[in-house]
């Protein structure tokens, strides 16, 4: 009786998280773009910034490629602020998941994020990103439109 009710708890338990990931997925905004439309700049780079509101304290995001697959041609995402930069790369082209998730500590403010690529080739993406609070709470984000170069 008492492996019963604990496997109902983890199962509930386990739901209740899954659905705030769900839910806090589905709130993150995000922006799209092409990248080298012609498909013949191999160092073709995509530049945003994203400014995050007073009560925050991190910059959360994440980069899908949404082309199709091409082998060695991969999408790789990196924030920057200040003198913190980190990295993630899409480590499948063409797949339906997106890049692992990579955050900076960096308060309130701008933050600027770029999406490179490994070789030549037009590629579609997402960037999508949230501004958190110190214990992550969602907090106001807005982007400045992707410039493609």
């Amino acid at each position: 009786m008492k492996t019963l009710f604990l496997k109902k708890v983890l199962i509930t338990a386990s739901f209740v998280i899954g659905m705030g990931y769900v839910a806090m997925a589905q709130a993150y905004p995000s922006a799209s773009g092409i990248m080298d439309a012609t498909g013949t700049n191999a160092n073709a780079t995509d530049l945003g910034k994203v400014t995050c509101d007073s009560s925050s304290q991190y910059l959360y995001a994440e980069i899908q490629d949404q082309s199709a697959p091409v082998p060695g041609l991969l999408l790789s995402l990196h924030i920057y602020k200040g003198n913190q930069m980190t990295t993630a790369t899409d480590p499948v082209s063409g797949d339906a998941n997106a890049s692992p998730i990579i955050a900076i500590n960096g308060g309130a403010g701008d933050y600027y994020i770029s999406a490179t690529k490994t070789k030549a080739g037009l590629r579609s993406f997402t960037v999508t990103f949230q501004c958190l609070t110190s214990n992550f709470s969602l907090s106001n984000t807005s982007i400045v439109g992707l410039q493609l170069q």
